[in-house]
């Protein structure tokens, strides 16, 4: 009896915690906020016009499977190099072969959902422009 008690509390937990696991990975839909390009004079400017904001502004990121869906319906699978918790962003490349370092450096999107701060964002980072802000949750 007491080894089905064991054996139940195990499965008990183990059901419970893999459940709570796939529910932190979630799906947001991100708005971009500002957009940022180093000129050719080595400052940031004002990018309002941008392919960043065309590209990035209502897309969906799901943290579960990397995918990111653009707002024209394009979607593209990246390659989850870092998961998220509460200290740290998820952290997506482009999904290439043998992961170029110089590509992960270049182009990635962070998306920081953590608990103590209430309004999850994303970055998105592509050679020489940036661009950010916040997302919801969509499922």
């Amino acid at each position: 009896m007491l080894i089905k008690t064991y054996l139940l509390t195990m499965i008990t937990g183990l059901a419970c915690c893999g459940a709570a696991f796939a529910q932190e990975h979630k799906t947001y839909r991100c708005k971009v906020a500002d957009v940022v390009t180093l000129a050719k004079d080595g400052r940031l400017r004002s990018d309002n016009n941008s392919l960043m904001r065309q590209l990035y502004d209502g897309a969906i990121i799901d943290t579960l499977t990397a995918a990111v869906t653009y707002r024209d319906g394009t979607r593209t699978i990246w390659k989850m190099i870092q998961e998220g918790n509460s200290a740290n962003d998820y952290v997506l490349t482009p999904k290439t072969v043998g992961l170029d370092v110089a590509v992960a450096a270049t182009d990635f999107v962070r998306v920081r959902a953590w608990k103590e701060n209430p309004t999850v964002s994303f970055l998105v980072f592509a050679l020489d422009t940036l661009a950010s802000g916040p997302c919801e949750v969509v499922r």
